[in-house]
């Protein structure tokens, strides 16, 4: 008991939108799903009998916790994380998001009965991850400086960590405070034909809720190759329509909620710029034709 370990707190995103609607029966193997899906990658990293790192699921969420703050077990964390979150969006249709901090944490032993069940976890390292956890939107894998320095002392890692945006701060907090986040899936597979289409058609499903364009400008905010970044927008626009009718609902919901009051600025910049050169282009190609210029 005691001492430094790294929590992370992961958590469904839109788990009430998810369910609504949903009979208990549906609703239960939301649950059951997440659960597995963790169940498997444990046993998948054989880590039933890695003493370092140890976790439990209630409803929706799960924390994962270390016995120590050494590189190694925040290793085996992160690939836990690594290993649930694409299956979970591709698999079960379902994003994820968690939290990692670093600090004292510790899960009580408990005396039970048959019919009374206990679990009694402590530690600011806890309630810090479960704040943190709400900060962002999007399926991202978020930690501070502290964390983000550890990581980068795991020996042959190789983990895409970008600093994310100033956010609402929490009382107390500094304004210097620096979050980062973890991206999960190389973008190469993100914008595979199958993964984009699944994603896009789930983002569809809920009538593209924040997360969906917050989880896409974690894969493409770091991308100085502009015409790779050009494509990805481009597919993403081919999957959208392709879910559109000739009225073009799908289209249309894509494009005003982007630019929502709760989604980021940087997403809405980077798509104000796609949709501004998409118009020009259009423009230049008319011009080129010889169609004349309205208003001239």
């Amino acid at each position: 008991m005691g001492g430094n370990k790294y929590v992370a707190f992961v958590d469904i995103l839109g788990f009430k939108d998810i369910v609504s609607g949903k009979t208990q029966r549906q609703a239960s193997k939301v649950i059951a799903d997440f659960s597995s899906l963790i169940y498997e990658a444990w046993d998948a990293l054989n880590y039933q009998d890695n003493r370092q790192i140890n976790g439990f699921i209630v409803s929706d969420c799960a924390i994962i916790h270390t016995n120590g703050d050494t590189s190694g077990e925040l290793d085996s964390m992160l690939r836990l994380l690594l290993a649930v979150f694409p299956k979970s969006i591709y698999q079960n249709g379902v994003m994820l998001r968690a939290s990692i901090t670093k600090g004292e944490f510790d899960d009580l032993p408990t005396n039970t009965f048959q019919n009374l069940g206990k679990r009694l976890i402590v530690g600011q390292a806890y309630v810090d991850a479960t704040i943190l956890e709400s900060k962002y939107k999007g399926s991202q894998i978020v930690f501070g400086q502290s964390v983000r320095d550890d990581v980068r002392e795991i020996s042959g890692a190789a983990f895409h960590i970008s600093e994310l945006p100033p956010d609402k701060r929490g009382k107390g907090e500094s304004k210097n405070e620096k979050y980062y986040t973890l991206r999960w899936l190389d973008v190469a597979q993100f914008a595979k034909d199958g993964n984009l289409r699944s994603f896009v058609r789930l983002a569809n499903e809920s009538r593209w809720l924040i997360h969906y364009y917050d989880t896409i400008h974690l894969f493409l905010k770091d991308m100085d190759n502009e015409p790779r970044k050009r494509a990805i927008l481009d597919k993403i626009w081919r999957c959208v329509a392709e879910l559109d009718a000739a009225n073009k609902v799908c289209r249309d919901t894509f494009i005003i909620n982007a630019f929502s009051d709760d989604v980021s600025r940087p997403f809405k910049q980077m798509m104000a710029k796609y949709l501004r050169d998409c118009v020009e282009e259009s423009m230049a190609i008319q011009t080129q034709m010889g169609d004349e210029p309205p208003f001239s």
